[in-house]
C-alpha cells in the first residue's frame, strides 16, 4: 500500500459515510413503500433495499415510521416543491396548456407517493403533531396551490389565459382534482374511475385555456 493511497482524499470520513447510509435509508424507504406498501416497509426490509444491516436504520432513526415520516419531509416532498417553487418563473415559455398538463402529471405522480405515507403519519396524534410543527412557513401543501396560482396569474397578465379565471380557485381545483383522482384510483382501482388519468388532465386543462375539442390530444 503506498504512502498516496492513505491521504485524506481517498478516506471517507465517518461522518461522510453516516451522512451516506442516511440518505440510503432516506431512499430505500421510499422505494419500499411504493413496491410493498407501508405495512411491507418493514425495517429489515428497507435495510435490504439499502444495501445496510437492520441494525444501522437505529442509529439514524427510532424506528420505520421515523425513517419514513423523515424520507417524506427531506426527501420526497423537497423535489416537488422546488418545481412548483419555478413554476411562476416559467409563465410565458410553454404554452399554458402544455406546462399545465406537465404540472398535473407531476403532481398526481408526487400524490402516489405521497398519500399512502401520509396514512402512517396522520395516524396517531403524536405523529401528526411532530409532523405539523415540521412545516414552517415556507412549507407545506398550502405552497403547491400558491405557485399554481401565482403562475396562473402570469400568463393571465401576458394575454395567455382567459382574464375571468379566479388564480386562486383555479390552482385549488386543479390539485384538488389530482389527489381525489389518486385517491380514488388507489381505493377502488383504475379500473374502475370514470376518467382516466389522461382524459382528466385533458379536460381540465381544456376547461381553463378555453380550447375546443383538440385540447384531448398529446
Amino acid at each position: 500500500m503506498s504512502e498516496r493511497s492513505l491521504t485524506p482524499n481517498t478516506i471517507p470520513s465517518r461522518k461522510d459515510a453516516a451522512i451516506d447510509t442516511r440518505e440510503k435509508i432516506l431512499r430505500a424507504a421510499i422505494t419500499t413503500v411504493r413496491a410493498h406498501g407501508i405495512a411491507g416497509a418493514t425495517t429489515r426490509a428497507i435495510a435490504a433495499e439499502a444495501g445496510i444491516a437492520e441494525g444501522s436504520i437505529y442509529r439514524h432513526f427510532s424506528d420505520k415510521i421515523d425513517a419514513i415520516q423523515t424520507a417524506v419531509v427531506e426527501y420526497l416532498v423537497p423535489s416537488y416543491r422546488e418545481y412548483m417553487g419555478e413554476l411562476p418563473e416559467k409563465a410565458g415559455t410553454a404554452t399554458p396548456a402544455i406546462r399545465l398538463r406537465e404540472v398535473l402529471r407531476k403532481t398526481m405522480a408526487f400524490y402516489r407517493d405521497l398519500i399512502p405515507l401520509m396514512a402512517v403519519l396522520y395516524s396517531e396524534n403524536a405523529l401528526r403533531e411532530r409532523y405539523q410543527a415540521q412545516l414552517i412557513d415556507s412549507r407545506g401543501p398550502h405552497r403547491a396551490s400558491e405557485a399554481v396560482a401565482d403562475y396562473l396569474a402570469a400568463e393571465q397578465s401576458l394575454g395567455r389565459l382567459p382574464s375571468g379565471i379566479d388564480p386562486q380557485a383555479a390552482a385549488q381545483m386543479l390539485l384538488g382534482a389530482c389527489f381525489q383522482q389518486v385517491f380514488f384510483e388507489q381505493t377502488i382501482g383504475k379500473d374502475r374511475l370514470q376518467l382516466s388519468e389522461r382524459t382528466l388532465i385533458a379536460k381540465m386543462v381544456q376547461t381553463l385555456t378555453d380550447r375546443g375539442p383538440g385540447a384531448t390530444s398529446e
